[in-house]
């Protein structure tokens, strides 16, 4: 099967909120910050992931990375890639997200990510509403990649 990442636009804004609503996953935010979401698409145009990043002054927050059991661990990783390099492009300093099981913190780990502390996260940080619910789910950890 053919994947093609794209940077998402206004356009893609309703099927994008579907496809993580679909996925049982948190899509508040999706909305304001479409222009921060990293979608692959199949050769339908169908999505197969997302993954989006929240800006917060030189730290950026990866969040609703929703993924199809189609893919394996490469495309993943682009994904992960396609979305550095927004983060790059913007000079982000660190990247910081919430993983949730063991299996997604060592594939993390795999890729450059350390378990940290929410002592450790940036102060701007702290008030994210995404970070305050990620946090409630049981084995939930934070992990930090510096750039």
């Amino acid at each position: 099967m053919f994947y093609q990442l794209k940077l998402a636009e206004p356009a893609d804004k309703s099927r994008l909120i579907e496809f993580v609503e679909a996925a049982g996953s948190n899509a508040a935010g999706i909305e304001e910050k479409i222009d921060q979401f990293v979608m692959m698409t199949d050769s339908d145009k169908r999505i197969a992931a997302c993954i989006g990043l929240e800006i917060f002054g030189e730290y950026g927050l990866l969040r609703t990375l929703v993924v199809s059991d189609k893919l394996d661990q490469a495309y993943i990783l682009s994904l992960f890639q396609s979305i550095h390099e927004v983060g790059r492009k913007k000079k982000l300093k660190n990247y910081y997200l919430v993983a949730g099981g063991q299996g997604s913190t060592e594939f993390l780990e795999v890729i450059g990510f350390k378990q940290t502390s929410k002592a450790e996260l940036p102060e701007e940080m702290l008030g994210s509403k995404h970070i305050q619910s990620s946090l409630k789910a049981d084995g939930s950890v934070i992990m930090v990649k510096n750039t």
